[in-house]
């Protein structure tokens, strides 16, 4: 029917369901058909962001580069201004499109800086990120601080109705808290396992699937690649990776089992390297409509031809953050 037609708001393909459409923005329920849409959409506004920032700086004597641009490698730091900030700002443009800033206070290093977050939200919670910048300058802090101040509590607001790439780490970790930068595949798996009945089959399967995978990364890897030797080295990677993946590709592997890989892209060591995990979707039968993620592999890498081999599938995405 077309009241029930459906387009993507960059594209403007048709989208197969209201179900398929991605949202990032509660104040103007745009549909997107893809994560490659919503960011090439909202190009021009990141880029728009990035001009104020250094405008201003010029303006009150920042220097474009303060120091700081290794915190911008800190997950945590991030998740912390995301969800716990200090201060949230919102403001309602004349043509109703909304914008939240997020502010944190932070001392680390010996560093007091200010983090700064411009993003929308969906389901009241952040969504899209269009900006972030870290400043010693409270005087940049104060050009943002712009129209109404909201308390803290009040729209910063963990939905229990997430995106579904939200449930899917949801699953993975099964209401555990979100796994810390020094745990290994191992150890993330061995929490699951603690805390749900994985069915013994599916177990045997798992273990089945790490002696396949590894056998097939052993033959694909190119020599020069990041040694199996330092693979622990990167183990901070994993959880960063699980939790804010830059692709996230769904597919059935050669023996009809659905597997999720996630891939992010990091700057670390002095060299530049995307880390992969591959889990498993195992049905859990005890718990209705429930089913956890387990991780087959994880490995860092340099190639890209090999990253090819692993982005294959589906794309899926959750909450978009630049």
């Amino acid at each position: 029917m077309s009241k029930h037609l459906y387009l993507c708001s960059h594209c403007r393909i048709k989208i197969l369901g209201a179900q398929k459409a991605l949202f990032v923005d509660q104040s103007t329920n745009r549909p997107f058909c893809s994560e490659n849409c919503i960011l090439e959409f909202h190009a021009p506004y990141m880029e728009s962001f990035e001009q104020e920032e250094l405008a201003r700086k010029e303006k009150i004597g920042v220097s474009p580069n303060e120091g700081l641009e290794e915190y911008y490698q800190h997950h945590d730091l991030f998740q912390n201004v995301l969800y716990a900030p200090d201060e949230v700002w919102f403001e309602k443009n004349p043509i109703g499109e909304e914008y939240y800033t997020h502010i944190k206070k932070i001392k680390k290093d010996g560093e007091v800086f200010f983090y700064m977050v411009i993003c929308s939200y969906f389901d009241n919670e952040p969504s899209f990120v269009f900006f972030k910048s870290i400043t010693k300058s409270e005087q940049l802090a104060d050009f943002y601080r712009t129209k109404v101040q909201k308390g803290v509590d009040e729209p910063v607001k963990v939905s229990d109705s997430k995106t579904s790439e939200k449930k899917s780490l949801d699953n993975l970790t099964q209401s555990l808290e979100t796994p810390n930068q020094n745990q290994s595949m191992e150890g993330i798996a061995e929490k699951i396992e603690e805390e749900v009945q994985i069915p013994q089959e599916a177990l045997e399967d798992l273990e089945l699937k790490k002696s396949e995978y590894l056998a097939s990364l052993l033959e694909s890897r190119k020599d020069e690649d990041i040694a199996f030797e330092e693979f622990t080295k990167y183990d901070e990677f994993l959880p960063l990776t699980l939790e804010d993946p830059d692709e996230v590709y769904t597919r059935e592997d050669d023996a009809g089992d659905e597997t999720r890989t996630y891939i992010k892209s990091f700057q670390a060591f002095g060299s530049a390297f995307f880390y992969v995990v591959v889990c498993l979707k195992v049905e859990l039968k005890e718990i209705e409509d429930h089913e956890a993620l387990l991780p087959v592999i994880g490995f860092p890498s340099m190639d890209k031809k090999l990253y090819g081999n692993y982005a294959v599938g589906e794309l899926v995405s959750n909450m978009i953050k630049n």
